[in-house]
Order: C-alpha cells, then structure tokens, then sequence
C-alpha cells in the first residue's frame, strides 16, 4: 500500500498514538531556534521510519532535517495552504446604471450579503463595513446609496459596471471566503483541543485528544471502540440482573483494578464513568 505522505509535505497533527506524547514531540516542544510546530501550523514530513513494530511518519519543525518524531499516519493530515485573501478586506463601491446595480445587488443576495434599500440618488453600490468589523451583522449590508458616502478612504475599492463586472464578482465572492476563514479560525482558536482528567488512586493524567485518542500513562493508548468497550462494561455493572429478587449494588467507592497487581493501578466506578461521559461530550459520542 502506498504512503499516505510524501517526504516534503507539510502535516497538521491531531493525535500522537506512537512513541513518546505529544508535549514531547516537536509539535508542542521548542526545537534550536525557539519554534514549535503549532505555532508553525505544520511539520515537515521527513520519511517514513519502522518504530516500535509500526511504521511511522517522521516529522520535524525544518524540512531539511533526516529524523523527527513519530506519528502514524492517521495522527496527521496534510496541510492546507491558506489563500491570500487580505487584498479583499477592504470596502467597495460600484457604479453603473441603476438596471445593472440592481442586479448585481439582488446577485450578491444569493452568496450571503444582505440588501438593505437604496437612498434618494441611488447612483452606485456600497459595503458597509470591512473585515475589521467582522462580528458587526452590517458587515455584509449592501445599499444603492449616494456616490460620496463611505468612498473616501483610499483603500476603497471601485468598480464600474458592466466593464468591472467579473472583477467587482470575484471581489465580492473572495470577502465571504476570506469572512468564512477567519470566523474557522476564531472558532478553531476558542475550541480546545486536549482535554486533561486525573484519575485513579495514582492520580493519573489521562490526555483526551479531540481525535479520539486518548494517552494514559503507563497504560498507552486508548481509541473510541477502547472507550466504547469501558462503557459497555460498566453499563453491565450497573444493570446486573436480579438475584433472590434483591439487586446487585456497587457502591461509589468501590474500587476496579486495571493492569497487572504489583502495579496497583485502581478506578472507582463512579470516576471510570465520568470519564467516558466527559469523553464523549468532549469527542463527541460516535
């Protein structure tokens, strides 16, 4: 089966499911020159490497290295170069006969801008506002509206119909674009992607990643059938059948061993539940 990267490529990393976690891979920790990879945007593919019985994909902060940490290849995606949008961030205003205005008003209606009337001269076509004010709802209000209104900063831009018609549609179209990504991204920023739980009587950090995975110390890695299999037993224990008609109880505190003796690795049923029910509010139930 062929690779899923090539050496070169620029990958986002959602998971670390090999080798060492994820706050110690280049992705999170700070490499020569004071870089992380998230703060990058990407790796670097470097190649493809077995490790731990597994082959991986080598990812480094700098392309021209030969060695990087390991991710499988579901742990990545590939990453996608952002269109140079900022040249459509500015206001606008349209001329032209009032027929052709129309039109080309009633046309933006459709991709998202909002008609709100015309004035008395009703000579051109205006936006409102800019992507400064992106969280304004006027931001994608269009008018018939007087030739001197809001056309005064020089980064206004202009366009007369019907000669400038494709260029003033291809400028319009690529602002809701440019809109559009920088709300995903807001959204994407405010959204966290790592959810951390302690839990056992060892305190143990679990690491939830948005993906799916979850990283356990000393335990390894946990996937969403993993998670789905913990809460079906635990379903059982709370749903044991009746035996001389009284029911089976597990107390709060009552303890489950997970792993071998000598470690002594303990979870209440209580807290094993909070973590798959945190688990799928977090990941979202599948």
């Amino acid at each position: 089966m062929a690779n899923k990267f090539n050496k070169g490529d620029k990958v986002v990393v959602l998971s670390k499911s090999v080798g060492a976690s994820l706050g110690n891979s280049y992705w999170r920790r700070k490499d020569s020159e004071g870089k992380t990879g998230e703060q990058q945007g990407y790796l670097y593919v470097v190649g493809y490497e077995m490790t731990m019985g597994k082959i991986a994909v080598a990812c480094n902060i700098r392309p021209d290295k030969k060695s990087g940490d390991y991710f499988l290849e579901d742990d990545l995606v590939l990453y996608k170069e952002k269109a140079n949008l900022s040249e459509y961030k500015y206001p606008f205003y349209i001329t032209g006969d009032r027929k052709l205005l129309e039109g080309f008003q009633t046309a933006l209606s459709v991709i998202g801008y909002t008609d709100v009337g015309a004035s008395t001269s009703q000579q051109h076509l205006v936006l409102v506002n800019n992507l400064n004010n992106i969280e304004r709802e006027e931001f994608f209000q269009v008018y018939l509206g007087d030739r001197n209104y809001n056309i005064k900063r020089d980064d206004n831009k202009v366009f007369e119909l019907p000669n400038d018609w494709a260029k003033a549609w291809e400028y319009c179209v690529n602002q809701i674009k440019l809109k559009k990504e920088l709300e995903a991204e807001k959204k994407k920023k405010s959204e966290p992607q790592v959810l951390y739980l302690a839990v056992g009587n060892k305190g143990l950090t679990v690491t939830i990643y948005k993906s799916g995975l979850v990283d356990i110390p000393n335990f390894g890695k946990m996937d969403s059938k993993d998670v789905q299999n913990l809460s079906n037993f635990l379903e059982k224990l709370r749903s044991s059948p009746l035996i001389g008609g009284y029911e089976i109880h597990f107390p709060t505190d009552r303890f489950i061993r997970i792993g071998c003796e000598t470690e002594g690795n303990m979870f209440s049923i209580e807290e094993l539940q909070t973590f798959v029910r945190k688990y799928d509010d977090f990941v979202g139930k599948k």
